[in-house]
Formats: structure tokens, sequence, C-alpha cells
């Protein structure tokens, strides 16, 4: 199954505040020049991943904007090409598929990022199970 295929299965979620936020000015695409730093990001519908600068609280809605759905959201560090960190935490969407996020680590890896051995981290929102760090399996 190649990745548009994979992510295509992802099934868009609604976010939980249905307020229509305008997209922050600041969201940006990823690519292989994202510069260092701590993010939030989504997956809009076509598979595209935007990251906004986690400055702030409760960013995930305004990253698509207008109350858009994703197919992924959470939160990433990276520094110099590479991602120390990849999760699900999202307030506003509450992703808890594992599947997904492994979707969105090689989404990342075909931006031209590497995934930093145990980097890939689920959360669980129901504040009893504790987080598990996924091994990113190569496409099938």
């Amino acid at each position: 199954m190649t990745l548009p295929e994979l992510w295509e299965q992802l099934p868009l979620q609604e976010p939980l505040d249905l307020r229509t936020y305008p997209r922050d000015p600041r969201a940006r695409i990823l690519t292989s020049q994202c510069s260092s730093g701590r993010y939030v990001y989504a997956v809009d519908e076509a598979g595209t991943i935007w990251l906004l600068p986690d400055s702030a609280a409760h960013l995930h809605p305004k990253i698509l904007g207008s109350a858009k759905p994703a197919r992924y959201a959470g939160e990433v560090v990276v520094a110099a090409g590479e991602v120390l960190e990849l999760t699900n935490c999202s307030g506003t969407f509450q992703f808890q598929d594992e599947a997904g996020l492994i979707v969105v680590a090689h989404l990342m890896m075909n931006c031209g990022l590497s995934i930093c051995p145990s980097a890939v981290v689920l959360h669980y929102f129901d504040k009893v199970s504790r987080p598990k760090v996924l091994d990113i399996p190569p496409l099938p």
C-alpha cells in the first residue's frame, strides 16, 4: 500500500471546538527545511502536514482554521532535520489511533525528516493509561 493510500484511510475528524478561528498566519507546511523547534501539527484532508510554533495554549484549531477537520493532529519537536518527539497530544482533536500516528511519522519521513528512535509516542486521553512508544515499521 502506498503512503497516499494509507493516509486516505485515516478518517477525517471534526475538532471538538467548532468555533471558526481563522488560520494562524504563522501556520506553515512541513518541509525538510523546517526550523528547529516545538510545534503543534495537523494533517489536512489532502495529507499535508501543517505546523504552528507551540507558543500558547489551544492552537490546534488555528492550524487549519475555520473548524476544518483533520486526519491527525498532535505535537512535534524538530532539531536539525530530525524528529525528536512526535505525539498525538491535541485536546482539540484527541486522536488515539496508533496506526494514524505511524502514518504521520511516514509522512514526515517522506518530507525529508528523519525520526529518532523512541521519538513516536502515543498518549491516551483516559488519564489512566501510560504513553506508548511506537516502532515505525517500513511501509507495506
